[in-house]
């Protein structure tokens, strides 16, 4: 992707655009490149005579490489184009989770007792029956997650 691409899908103008080409990796990545030419707002007196791109700058642009693959799963999810040039989309949706504790212990394989009870129970429902698993307040056994019918 070119600059007047990534315009298209990233809000940022200079100096904040931080990408000055996208690479579409496979089927759902990206890689995004940017030239340090040394005159940068971010660089200016830090590190004097040795300058260093600093750690939120980096973490700024690996989120505009995100951005721009993000987009691009969506435009293949919905399609793109127009006319003659349209491009069905595949449909899906994006499903975003948040993280805690790990469940199991990583050196033994043995469960975390500090795992909270509700996302082992969310683990073995989904493991069990690939669905997101929804509590249900008026169980009468406080064993039972639930019944699903494949």
């Amino acid at each position: 992707m070119n600059i007047d691409e990534i315009m298209e899908i990233l809000p940022h103008r200079k100096p904040m655009l931080l990408v000055d080409e996208a690479i579409l990796e496979g089927e759902d990545g990206s890689i995004g490149y940017y030239q340090v030419k040394g005159d940068e707002f971010f660089l200016q007196g830090h590190f004097p005579g040795n300058p260093i791109v600093p750690g939120v700058i980096l973490c700024e642009m690996m989120d505009y490489a995100e951005t721009i693959t993000a987009e691009r799963v969506r435009r293949v999810m919905s399609g793109y184009g127009e006319g003659k040039n349209a491009v069905e989309g595949t449909g899906g949706s994006f499903d975003f989770y948040e993280l805690g504790e790990t469940i199991f212990e990583p050196k033994t394989g043995l469960l975390n007792n500090n795992a909270d009870i509700e996302q082992i129970r969310q683990y073995v429902w989904y493991t069990e029956t690939h669905t997101a698993y929804t509590p249900n307040a008026e169980r009468s056994n406080k064993y039972l997650l639930g019944t699903h019918n494949f």
